[in-house]
């Protein structure tokens, strides 16, 4: 579909109920912005002050923010593009800083400044969340991930036709059964059961879940939660911004993770190819860490953790506006 800068409006009608007016629509590039919590926390005017001047209007930059505090779900989450609900429900709003709460995020906006081509339309999708790349990749990506074959038997055990759920089955039943022939015996012995025995009473295996921790280190729980909603979506690209938080328990696994994201994006977002930019922190900053191997990727570094996205924001949108010249 060809880039349309004018917007335009489009009304739904149905046959059981009212019908739905969309009012400015554009078409244009799409990119999504991913890693830390800052790229979605970190806004245009709220870190100006009330009193400052907004920047310069971008009128046909529109970003799809992620605004609630969740950010993982055990299976993925099939209501088109919702995020959140209520007033914490994602929703396209332009960079014109003219009301109040359409604020625009900070990695979002100078991004766009660099990459944004004449009369194209651009929107940001903008994903933050404290969880290393793993987490961000879909249940398909991680059987092709290589390296993690612990994380993809620990995340298969949820699938009941998987070599490795059947397995699991077939091994908890024989434990079933020799607890059981335990018990049987010691019943008709007339012995009483002691407790260390009961509590030994076999449980299926699954991965541990805590519904209640707001971070998490496994494979897919972010993806379920913040990209399941918008796919298949064209993008023109993804992003990476990393955190502290980002990096997980083994920082010496964070480049292998890194680079089984990029690869899993081309299934994630049904095309042949997706664009992936990164940002790096140096091995002086976290020890430990290794620079990924992504084919066709551009990464730019940092040596030390930014406090505002700013300037690696427009880094990363000047390296895509010149394909990493």
């Amino acid at each position: 579909m060809p880039a349309a800068a004018k917007g335009r409006d489009l009304t739904i009608s149905a046959s059981n109920g009212p019908a739905s007016a969309i009012k400015d629509i554009v078409v244009g590039d799409v990119w999504v912005l991913t890693g830390t919590t800052s790229l979605s926390g970190e806004l245009v005017m709220s870190r100006k002050g009330k009193e400052a001047t907004p920047p310069p209007a971008m009128p046909l930059l529109r970003e799809f923010r992620i605004k609630t505090k969740a950010r993982r779900f055990r299976t993925p989450r099939e209501r088109r593009m919702e995020i959140g609900g209520g007033k914490y429900l994602s929703h396209w709003r332009p960079a014109t800083f003219t009301e109040p709460d359409t604020d625009t995020s900070v990695a979002a906006y100078y991004f766009a400044s660099q990459v944004q081509e004449k009369n194209v339309p651009i929107g940001i999708i903008t994903l933050g969340a404290h969880n290393p790349p793993l987490t961000w990749i879909s249940y398909d990506g991680v059987q092709d991930a290589v390296g993690f074959g612990k994380e993809r038997d620990e995340l298969n055990l949820l699938y009941p036709n998987t070599d490795v759920c059947k397995a699991a089955v077939k091994s908890y039943i024989e434990t079933v059964k020799q607890y059981n022939r335990a018990v049987v015996a010691l019943r008709e012995a007339g012995k009483e059961i002691p407790l260390e025995l009961a509590r030994q009473a076999p449980a299926f295996p699954e991965p541990y879940y805590n519904h209640y921790a707001a971070e998490t280190e496994t494979a897919t729980h972010t993806y379920n939660f913040c990209i399941s909603p918008l796919t298949p979506f064209a993008v023109r690209g993804v992003l990476w911004l990393p955190g502290k938080g980002n990096l997980g328990k083994d920082v010496s696994r964070y480049a292998a993770a890194l680079k089984a994201y990029a690869s899993s994006l081309p299934k994630t977002y049904g095309q042949d190819k997706v664009p992936f930019l990164f940002a790096q922190p140096t091995a002086e900053l976290v020890e430990g860490v290794a620079m990924p191997e992504i084919k066709n990727a551009i990464g730019v570094e940092f040596s030390q953790w930014p406090r505002s996205l700013k300037e690696i924001a427009a880094r990363l949108g000047a390296a895509a506006a010149s394909g990493g010249r």
